[in-house]
């Protein structure tokens, strides 16, 4: 009867404990970042008197739809798959002699979306999640800091975008002339998987619930 009992107590924690994670994952609005960073690093080129960028990873990412209705303003992602895993950071400190940096599309998939982030860790919730980059020649000054922005789409596909960064005008990004500037791509596949996030959580309380029994 008592080891009856201890069963029956160890499957009531599990099932009290997965139904509190499970809570706890509903309660989870922010989005999430998944997989390692991956960056274009950006170089000053001394000899050629320009920019380099050499991107860390040719990808594809894949996009992940956690299935949450997000906090606003980061519900611009609801219903999507999405990514952050892409950024932009400095190969090494420098300042151009004059302008600011600056990323243009040159060519973008239909369906591609992207939205302002930045530093890719815990302050998620300190993230803009404005429209940026989502047209041909839109241009976006970046401030030399790690900067994610978030990628998503609505429908599964494989989708790409293509940056030039180069050195521009700081007030309207318009080319300065004398110095070289670099291209490159980034490249994401949408294809859902049935809850790839949610079986993580039901592995973790399969996990629990073998421990307490």
């Amino acid at each position: 009867m008592n080891v009856f009992r201890s069963n029956k107590f160890g499957w009531t924690l599990g099932i009290a404990v997965c139904g509190a994670f499970a809570a706890s994952a509903q309660a989870t609005v922010w989005p999430l970042s998944v997989g390692g960073m991956k960056h274009a690093m950006v170089f000053w080129d001394e000899v050629n008197t320009g920019l380099e960028v050499h991107l860390e990873d040719p990808g594809p990412l894949a996009l992940l739809d956690d299935g949450e209705l997000h906090t606003p303003p980061s519900d611009v992602l609801d219903g999507k798959g999405y990514n952050n895993q892409y950024g932009f950071l400095n190969g090494e400190a420098f300042s151009p002699p004059e302008g600011a940096i600056w990323v243009e599309v040159l060519a973008i998939s239909p369906g591609l979306e992207t939205y302002e982030g930045g530093m890719r860790m815990a302050n998620v919730v300190n993230h803009t999640y404005a429209p940026i980059l989502n047209a041909v020649g839109e241009r976006w000054m970046w401030n030399q800091s790690m900067n994610h922005p978030w990628y998503a789409a609505a429908t599964p596909g494989n989708y790409s975008v293509e940056y030039r960064v180069y050195v521009g005008d700081a007030s309207n990004g318009d080319p300065l002339g004398g110095y070289v500037s670099d291209t490159t791509q980034f490249n994401f596949a949408y294809a859902p998987e049935p809850g790839a996030l949610a079986l993580l959580a039901f592995g973790a309380c399969g996990i629990l619930r073998r421990r307490v029994r």
